[in-house]
């Protein structure tokens, strides 16, 4: 285990020194789904749109920042009514990157994450309009592939957990739930 542990540092010191880290800023896409059964069992799969950015401190590490949509619909699992979802996440993070080879960067990124939640519902049995607002953790990795000095490709998974109370037949006045989610995507980007 020792050598392992080991191994992983060694590796991470090697790729880290020789990291080049410049500003940056992304428009990200993605498939967006919830983590949870009780929202699984209401909404499909949605989408995600993200503008970001990240801004060297220090050697390897960069602050990130970011802002975004998510969208789903759903069915209510009663009535089978529509109901839908969006969501605006405020990411500040800390971002760590490793050159991988001459044109490809891995990164690694954790921090807060503001999710603003908004909920639609056609039923009469829930509340129509469902507005709040929550703070919770954010994990983010992926690759970022070099067309040039300037432009680069993402591949990117994000994972966002997160509690809120939201109204269900069982609790019309709301318990907290888990509105943990992942996003899977890619972006575009540009680094100065």
């Amino acid at each position: 285990m020792n050598r392992f542990i080991f191994s992983i540092s060694t590796f991470f010191i090697f790729a880290s020194s020789k990291i080049f880290s410049a500003p940056y800023i992304e428009a990200k896409a993605g498939y967006f789904s919830y983590t949870q059964d009780f929202m699984q069992d209401i909404y499909d799969s949605g989408y995600d749109i993200e503008l970001c950015g990240a801004y060297p401190v220090w050697n390897f590490l960069q602050i990130y920042a970011a802002v975004g949509y998510s969208h789903c619909n759903g069915n209510l699992s009663v009535t089978h009514e529509n109901t839908r979802v969006y969501q605006i996440p405020a990411t500040v993070a800390l971002q760590a990157l490793f050159k991988m080879a001459e044109s490809t960067k891995f990164y690694l990124m954790l921090g807060p994450r503001y999710i603003y939640f908004n909920m639609k519902n056609d039923s009469i049995y829930v509340s129509k309009d469902v507005s709040k607002s929550t703070v919770g953790g954010f994990f983010g990795t992926g690759f970022h592939t070099y067309f040039n000095e300037f432009v680069f490709f993402d591949i990117f998974g994000e994972y966002t957990y997160a509690q809120l109370g939201i109204p269900s037949y069982h609790h019309t006045s709301g318990q907290t739930q888990q509105i943990s989610s992942y996003t899977i995507g890619a972006g575009l980007g540009f680094s100065f």
